[in-house]
């Protein structure tokens, strides 16, 4: 019963992450996603907010806590203690619903999502390129050590950021 709890409680938060990282995306200023469902605004008629993925994040919560009660069931007194198994019989109904709601929730919005390319790709090249930087690194160890590449790229990085270039052009200049 531990065990089933436990992969829940992991499959929930692994549906958690997915929910966090929906309300980044979706943020104001970000949008790099648009939910396909979402809830309205009462006082802002161009805000839409991302419930589907609070939901997921609210029962990730909620199943972490209820993990917690089950494992705390483990310990009980002879062979088998009734207290625990009362805390076991009331919480596993419980993890099952909210492990069942997060993935048809997840499932929505997973066939609802749509990517805004323009704004990824925004996020991406902004910065004068330098979320390319490790990228290059590894790049570079093919013809250099480890360390001389990360030291040239860490110096590309310097001069990308006092002269308001883009990394690559640097990098193809050197």
């Amino acid at each position: 019963i531990a065990e089933f709890a436990g992969w829940m409680a992991i499959l929930s938060g692994i549906l958690g992450k997915m929910g966090e990282d929906l309300i980044q995306l979706t943020q104001s200023g970000i949008q790099e996603v648009t939910l396909g469902t979402s809830g309205g605004s009462s006082t802002m008629p161009q805000k839409s907010n991302p419930v589907l993925p609070s939901v997921l994040v609210a029962l990730a919560h909620q199943n972490t806590a209820l993990n917690s009660a089950i494992s705390g069931a483990m310990v009980h007194r002879q062979q088998r203690d009734g207290s625990a198994w009362f805390v076991e019989w009331m919480s596993l109904p419980q993890m099952c619903m909210v492990t069942a709601r997060g993935l048809s929730a997840a499932l929505d919005l997973a066939e609802t999502i749509t990517p805004n390319r323009d704004r990824m790709s925004a996020g991406l090249d902004g910065g004068m390129g330098l979320v390319y930087a490790e990228a290059l690194a590894f790049t570079l160890t093919k013809h250099m050590s480890r360390p001389d590449a990360q030291s040239a790229v860490k110096q590309l990085c310097l001069q990308a950021s006092e002269q308001s270039r883009h990394l690559a052009d640097l990098a193809k200049e050197s």
